[in-house]
Protein backbone atom coordinates (compact mmCIF):
# COMPACT_ATOMS: atom_id res chain seq x y z
CA UNK A 1 0.00 0.00 0.00
CA UNK A 2 1.47 3.37 -1.01
CA UNK A 3 0.38 6.97 -0.58
CA UNK A 4 -0.80 8.75 -3.69
CA UNK A 5 1.85 10.86 -5.39
CA UNK A 6 1.83 12.94 -8.60
CA UNK A 7 3.82 10.15 -10.25
CA UNK A 8 0.96 7.71 -9.84
CA UNK A 9 -0.70 9.52 -12.78
CA UNK A 10 -3.45 7.32 -14.13
CA UNK A 11 -4.54 6.09 -10.69
CA UNK A 12 -5.20 9.41 -9.00
CA UNK A 13 -6.27 10.69 -12.41
CA UNK A 14 -9.29 8.47 -12.16
CA UNK A 15 -10.15 9.21 -8.60
CA UNK A 16 -8.14 12.10 -7.12
CA UNK A 17 -10.27 12.05 -4.06
CA UNK A 18 -9.36 14.86 -1.71
CA UNK A 19 -12.81 14.53 -0.11
CA UNK A 20 -15.93 12.46 -0.61
CA UNK A 21 -18.46 13.82 -3.07
CA UNK A 22 -22.10 14.39 -2.30
CA UNK A 23 -24.48 12.21 -4.33
CA UNK A 24 -27.11 14.96 -4.34
CA UNK A 25 -30.83 14.42 -4.06
CA UNK A 26 -31.09 12.01 -7.01
CA UNK A 27 -33.00 14.39 -9.29
CA UNK A 28 -31.80 14.85 -12.86
CA UNK A 29 -30.65 18.41 -13.61
CA UNK A 30 -31.90 20.11 -16.78
CA UNK A 31 -30.18 19.00 -19.98
CA UNK A 32 -27.07 21.08 -20.75
CA UNK A 33 -27.41 23.43 -23.67
CA UNK A 34 -27.14 21.44 -26.88
CA UNK A 35 -24.12 22.04 -29.05
CA UNK A 36 -24.95 24.00 -32.17
CA UNK A 37 -22.89 21.87 -34.54
CA UNK A 38 -19.72 19.86 -34.86
CA UNK A 39 -16.45 19.79 -36.67
CA UNK A 40 -14.95 16.32 -37.02
CA UNK A 41 -11.35 16.50 -35.78
CA UNK A 42 -10.94 12.75 -36.05
CA UNK A 43 -12.63 9.43 -36.64
CA UNK A 44 -10.55 6.37 -35.87
CA UNK A 45 -11.92 2.97 -36.86
CA UNK A 46 -8.55 1.35 -36.13
CA UNK A 47 -7.91 0.25 -39.70
CA UNK A 48 -4.65 2.21 -39.84
CA UNK A 49 -2.11 3.77 -37.52
CA UNK A 50 -3.19 7.18 -36.23
CA UNK A 51 -0.37 9.60 -35.33
CA UNK A 52 -2.62 11.52 -32.94
CA UNK A 53 -2.59 8.64 -30.42
CA UNK A 54 0.00 8.22 -27.74
CA UNK A 55 -0.42 4.56 -26.82
CA UNK A 56 0.81 5.40 -23.35
CA UNK A 57 3.36 3.74 -21.15
CA UNK A 58 2.63 0.16 -20.18
CA UNK A 59 3.72 -1.28 -16.86
CA UNK A 60 3.85 -4.80 -15.49
CA UNK A 61 1.46 -7.05 -17.41
CA UNK A 62 -0.23 -4.17 -19.25
CA UNK A 63 -0.24 -4.21 -23.07
CA UNK A 64 -1.88 -2.74 -26.15
CA UNK A 65 -2.28 -3.90 -29.75
CA UNK A 66 -3.72 -2.82 -33.10
CA UNK A 67 -5.28 -5.30 -35.55
CA UNK A 68 -5.77 -3.34 -38.77
CA UNK A 69 -7.37 -6.22 -40.66
CA UNK A 70 -10.06 -6.58 -38.00
CA UNK A 71 -10.26 -2.78 -37.54
CA UNK A 72 -9.89 -3.18 -33.81
CA UNK A 73 -7.59 -1.99 -31.04
CA UNK A 74 -7.09 -3.63 -27.66
CA UNK A 75 -5.59 -2.61 -24.35
CA UNK A 76 -5.50 -4.82 -21.30
CA UNK A 77 -3.70 -6.74 -18.61
CA UNK A 78 -2.36 -10.16 -19.50
CA UNK A 79 -3.14 -12.18 -16.39
CA UNK A 80 -2.19 -13.35 -14.00
CA UNK A 81 -0.89 -10.05 -12.62
CA UNK A 82 0.33 -10.01 -9.03
CA UNK A 83 -0.62 -7.45 -6.41
CA UNK A 84 3.06 -6.85 -5.67
CA UNK A 85 3.50 -4.78 -8.82
CA UNK A 86 1.63 -2.20 -10.87
CA UNK A 87 0.11 -3.26 -14.18
CA UNK A 88 -1.52 -0.69 -16.43
CA UNK A 89 -1.94 0.51 -20.00
CA UNK A 90 -3.66 3.36 -21.80
CA UNK A 91 -4.61 4.83 -25.16
CA UNK A 92 -4.63 8.61 -25.09
CA UNK A 93 -4.19 11.69 -27.23
CA UNK A 94 -0.64 12.97 -27.25
CA UNK A 95 -1.66 16.58 -26.57
CA UNK A 96 -4.70 17.99 -24.77
CA UNK A 97 -6.54 20.26 -27.22
CA UNK A 98 -10.27 19.62 -26.66
CA UNK A 99 -12.69 21.95 -24.92
CA UNK A 100 -16.36 21.85 -25.94
CA UNK A 101 -17.47 18.85 -27.94
CA UNK A 102 -18.42 15.21 -27.87
CA UNK A 103 -16.44 11.99 -27.98
CA UNK A 104 -18.04 8.65 -28.82
CA UNK A 105 -16.52 5.24 -28.12
CA UNK A 106 -17.69 1.88 -29.39
CA UNK A 107 -16.14 -0.76 -27.18
CA UNK A 108 -16.55 -3.73 -24.92
CA UNK A 109 -14.52 -5.12 -22.02
CA UNK A 110 -13.94 -8.80 -21.42
CA UNK A 111 -12.28 -11.08 -18.93
CA UNK A 112 -10.98 -14.51 -19.90
CA UNK A 113 -12.52 -16.38 -16.97
CA UNK A 114 -15.82 -14.46 -17.08
CA UNK A 115 -15.34 -13.18 -13.53
CA UNK A 116 -15.49 -9.68 -12.07
CA UNK A 117 -12.92 -7.15 -13.23
CA UNK A 118 -10.07 -6.10 -10.97
CA UNK A 119 -8.53 -2.65 -10.68
CA UNK A 120 -9.94 0.38 -12.47
CA UNK A 121 -10.83 1.05 -16.10
CA UNK A 122 -12.48 3.87 -17.97
CA UNK A 123 -12.79 6.17 -20.98
CA UNK A 124 -13.62 9.83 -21.62
CA UNK A 125 -11.73 13.13 -21.65
CA UNK A 126 -9.23 14.40 -19.11
CA UNK A 127 -6.56 16.98 -18.38
CA UNK A 128 -3.54 15.12 -17.02
CA UNK A 129 -1.47 16.65 -14.28
CA UNK A 130 -0.80 16.55 -10.54
CA UNK A 131 -3.61 15.17 -8.35
CA UNK A 132 -4.99 18.55 -7.28
CA UNK A 133 -5.21 19.80 -10.89
CA UNK A 134 -6.87 16.87 -12.66
CA UNK A 135 -10.04 17.55 -14.64
CA UNK A 136 -12.09 14.81 -16.30
CA UNK A 137 -15.47 13.69 -17.61
CA UNK A 138 -15.59 9.92 -18.11
CA UNK A 139 -17.13 6.53 -17.58
CA UNK A 140 -15.32 4.83 -14.70
CA UNK A 141 -15.26 1.36 -13.16
CA UNK A 142 -13.68 0.50 -9.78
CA UNK A 143 -13.50 -3.09 -8.58
CA UNK A 144 -14.98 -4.60 -5.44
CA UNK A 145 -11.60 -4.13 -3.79
CA UNK A 146 -12.08 -0.35 -3.80
CA UNK A 147 -13.92 1.76 -1.24
CA UNK A 148 -17.75 1.46 -1.47
CA UNK A 149 -17.96 5.19 -2.28
CA UNK A 150 -16.34 4.59 -5.67
CA UNK A 151 -17.07 0.91 -6.30
CA UNK A 152 -18.86 -0.11 -9.50
CA UNK A 153 -19.53 1.53 -12.87
CA UNK A 154 -20.45 5.23 -13.02
CA UNK A 155 -20.47 8.45 -15.01
CA UNK A 156 -18.21 10.97 -13.30
CA UNK A 157 -16.95 14.55 -13.57
CA UNK A 158 -13.73 15.54 -11.77
CA UNK A 159 -12.65 19.15 -11.27
CA UNK A 160 -9.34 20.17 -9.71
CA UNK A 161 -8.78 16.67 -8.43
CA UNK A 162 -12.20 16.31 -6.78
CA UNK A 163 -15.21 14.36 -8.05
CA UNK A 164 -18.01 16.91 -8.35
CA UNK A 165 -20.55 14.55 -9.94
CA UNK A 166 -21.00 10.78 -9.95
CA UNK A 167 -23.94 8.62 -11.00
CA UNK A 168 -23.92 4.80 -10.79
CA UNK A 169 -24.93 3.10 -14.04
CA UNK A 170 -26.48 -0.29 -14.67
CA UNK A 171 -24.72 -1.07 -17.95
CA UNK A 172 -23.15 -4.36 -19.01
CA UNK A 173 -19.84 -3.11 -20.34
CA UNK A 174 -18.84 -6.65 -21.36
CA UNK A 175 -21.25 -6.27 -24.31
CA UNK A 176 -20.69 -3.93 -27.24
CA UNK A 177 -22.08 -0.46 -26.57
CA UNK A 178 -21.52 3.06 -27.83
CA UNK A 179 -20.66 5.55 -25.10
CA UNK A 180 -20.74 9.32 -25.54
CA UNK A 181 -19.34 12.10 -23.37
CA UNK A 182 -20.63 15.54 -24.44
CA UNK A 183 -19.14 18.66 -22.88
CA UNK A 184 -21.30 21.73 -23.65
CA UNK A 185 -21.34 25.28 -22.26
CA UNK A 186 -24.09 24.28 -19.84
CA UNK A 187 -22.55 21.06 -18.51
CA UNK A 188 -21.84 17.42 -19.37
CA UNK A 189 -24.17 14.75 -20.76
CA UNK A 190 -23.27 11.05 -20.79
CA UNK A 191 -24.86 8.80 -23.44
CA UNK A 192 -25.10 5.02 -23.85
CA UNK A 193 -26.25 3.80 -27.28
CA UNK A 194 -27.48 7.29 -28.10
CA UNK A 195 -29.62 7.63 -24.97
CA UNK A 196 -28.71 10.22 -22.29
CA UNK A 197 -28.05 8.36 -19.01
CA UNK A 198 -26.60 11.14 -16.84
CA UNK A 199 -26.47 14.94 -16.91
CA UNK A 200 -24.79 17.54 -14.75
CA UNK A 201 -24.23 21.31 -14.99
CA UNK A 202 -20.73 20.78 -13.59
CA UNK A 203 -17.84 21.13 -16.03
CA UNK A 204 -14.41 19.48 -15.85
CA UNK A 205 -12.52 22.81 -15.67
CA UNK A 206 -11.69 25.19 -18.51
CA UNK A 207 -8.31 23.90 -19.68
CA UNK A 208 -7.95 21.84 -22.88
CA UNK A 209 -8.54 18.11 -22.44
CA UNK A 210 -7.52 14.91 -24.25
CA UNK A 211 -9.33 11.69 -25.09
CA UNK A 212 -8.21 8.76 -22.91
CA UNK A 213 -8.95 5.06 -22.30
CA UNK A 214 -7.16 2.95 -19.68
CA UNK A 215 -7.09 -0.23 -17.59
CA UNK A 216 -5.00 -1.01 -14.50
CA UNK A 217 -4.82 -3.24 -11.40
CA UNK A 218 -5.25 -0.49 -8.79
CA UNK A 219 -7.77 -0.19 -5.96
CA UNK A 220 -8.75 2.88 -4.00
CA UNK A 221 -9.17 2.80 -0.21
CA UNK A 222 -9.50 5.15 2.73
CA UNK A 223 -7.09 4.97 5.65
CA UNK A 224 -7.23 7.38 8.58
CA UNK A 225 -9.15 9.88 6.50
CA UNK A 226 -6.74 9.72 3.57
CA UNK A 227 -7.27 8.16 0.17
CA UNK A 228 -4.55 5.62 -0.55
CA UNK A 229 -3.81 3.41 -3.51
CA UNK A 230 -2.92 -0.24 -3.60
CA UNK A 231 -2.55 -2.92 -6.23
CA UNK A 232 -4.60 -6.06 -6.43
CA UNK A 233 -4.24 -9.43 -8.09
CA UNK A 234 -5.64 -9.91 -11.57
CA UNK A 235 -5.98 -13.70 -11.73
CA UNK A 236 -7.15 -13.79 -15.35
CA UNK A 237 -6.53 -11.68 -18.45
CA UNK A 238 -8.86 -8.70 -18.89
CA UNK A 239 -9.16 -6.48 -21.94
CA UNK A 240 -10.84 -3.48 -23.53
CA UNK A 241 -11.64 -3.90 -27.23
CA UNK A 242 -12.37 -0.81 -29.33
CA UNK A 243 -13.50 -0.53 -32.93
CA UNK A 244 -14.34 3.18 -33.15
CA UNK A 245 -13.49 6.46 -31.43
CA UNK A 246 -14.83 9.73 -32.83
CA UNK A 247 -14.41 13.27 -31.54
CA UNK A 248 -16.59 16.14 -32.73
CA UNK A 249 -15.92 19.60 -31.40
CA UNK A 250 -18.43 22.47 -31.29
CA UNK A 251 -18.33 24.74 -34.32
CA UNK A 252 -19.80 27.66 -32.42
CA UNK A 253 -19.40 27.59 -28.66
CA UNK A 254 -20.53 30.53 -26.61
CA UNK A 255 -18.42 31.24 -23.50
Amino acid sequence: MTRLTPEMGMLFLALGFMALFSPGDGREPPAPEALGGYDIPFLDEFDRAMPLWNWGKTQGRGFHSLDRRASRARIGIAGPAAAREESDCSLEEARPSRKLGRVDFRLRCQREDGGDFNGTLGWGVWRPGPPDALDAAWFLYCSRGSDPAVRGFSAMVVENGRPVFSKPLDVDFTAWHEYGVEVAPGGVTFHVDGVPVARTPRLPGNAPRAVVLWMDNKRILQQKGRWIAGWENVPSGQYMNMDRVEYRSAKKARP
